[in-house]
């Protein structure tokens, strides 16, 4: 289901001389109007990826340091596509509007001519974002692809999985339902390895008034039915969430622990056990009537996110936090050392700013 850095000194080099600014490990986006963009594109026979950013998208920014830094993606995003970023409440306001982007983060790619090929909405890790722009520069992964691909081979089980896969990646997950069930109808042993994700994809899917405990049980049922599934790492993370919403901590913490043993190095696992230390220490920064021994256990939490946001941005989340802590607890010298790391990753963060000046004392 797959359906989520020395700059400065190469910079001005490449000013000084006059040359475009690049880093061997860092996409190289291009400077100047959209339409030098497409004339760009248009001399050079190449698709071009538009970045829609804004000032507070977080994921944007996990981009920049985790995907847009991976020597596959910077290789192949540099060969054959032309990389350009452009705010979208700000220059690209417009552009944004015209193209109906309206969530963060979203890459456009449109041809030489401005007409839209594909987009890519949300976080993707680098393995699965490089599949993703490979697949788009093949013209292989639009809705409107996999619906042709399906109307040639309605019986293929491939063509309706990834055909339902999309329509679920764009919100659509009713009309993708057609397919699934047409799969598991089709298939019930699971011979060629599809029935599997159509059930599990079915049993995640958001139903009105169904409780945590009810997915919970619904999805273990199918895991212990197919035990071997690919969408093995996407489900417990699904699981991971709802045991937490059931408040069963000891389930989502197992569940978790596993998925880091199985997949170290998956940034959406690291993410997602980050978070679930970070989401308790930002519980009990935010409740008023948190007591000292509360604030030093959010302490301890906050610190157990870092090593899980280590070389990515939510590191600056989770100093800010520590921050606002250390300094509820009087301890001014670590409030000031959290709340400078934070900037030092993200320096014009609105928040982190905030927390600075109340640290500091500035007025």
């Amino acid at each position: 289901m797959k359906n989520i850095y020395t700059f400065a000194l190469l910079l001005v080099i490449s000013l000084f001389l006059g040359l475009k600014a690049a880093n061997a490990d860092e996409i190289a986006f291009e400077k100047g109007t959209f339409n030098e963009i497409l004339k760009k594109a248009k001399e050079q026979n190449k698709i071009v990826m538009i970045d829609f950013i804004t000032d507070w998208c977080i994921w944007c920014k996990h981009l920049d340091m985790r995907v847009y830094s991976n020597k596959a993606v910077v290789k192949y995003a540099e060969k054959h596509q032309i990389n350009w970023k452009t705010d979208a409440e700000k220059e690209g306001k417009d552009l944004a509007k015209k193209y109906g982007v309206n969530s963060y983060p979203t890459l456009l790619f449109v041809d030489a001519d401005g007409n839209e090929i594909d987009k890519i909405i949300g976080f993707y890790p680098a393995p699965d974002f490089l599949e993703n722009i490979k697949k788009i520069n093949e013209r292989k992964s639009s809705l409107a692809y996999l619906q042709s691909n399906y109307n040639n081979n309605k019986t293929d089980l491939k063509a309706n999985l990834d055909l339902a896969n999309r329509l679920i990646a764009e919100g659509k997950a009713d009309d993708a339902k057609k397919y699934l069930n047409y799969i598991i109808q089709t298939d019930v042993s699971n011979s060629q390895g599809y029935t599997d994700d159509a059930e599990l994809l079915i049993a995640m899917m958001e139903v009105k008034d169904k409780t945590s405990e009810a997915y919970i049980k619904d999805v273990n049922i199918l895991l212990e039915k197919y035990p071997k599934t690919n969408l093995s790492k996407d489900v417990k993370l699904f699981l991971s969430d709802k045991y937490t919403e059931s408040k069963n901590d000891e389930m989502a913490l197992l569940t978790l622990k596993g998925l880091y043993k199985k997949f170290p190095k998956d940034d959406m696992v690291k993410y997602y056990f980050g978070q679930y230390y970070l989401s308790k220490a930002r519980k009990i920064n935010s409740d008023t009537t948190s007591t000292e021994e509360n604030y030093k256990l959010a302490v301890r939490d906050a610190k157990k996110s870092i090593p899980y946001f280590k070389g990515g941005i939510f590191e600056a989340s989770a100093e800010n936090v520590l921050a606002d802590l250390y300094f509820k607890l009087g301890d001014s010298k670590k409030a000031k050392k959290s709340i400078n790391r934070a900037l030092e990753l993200w320096s014009d963060n609105k928040t982190y700013n905030k927390t600075k000046d109340k640290i500091y004392g500035t007025k």
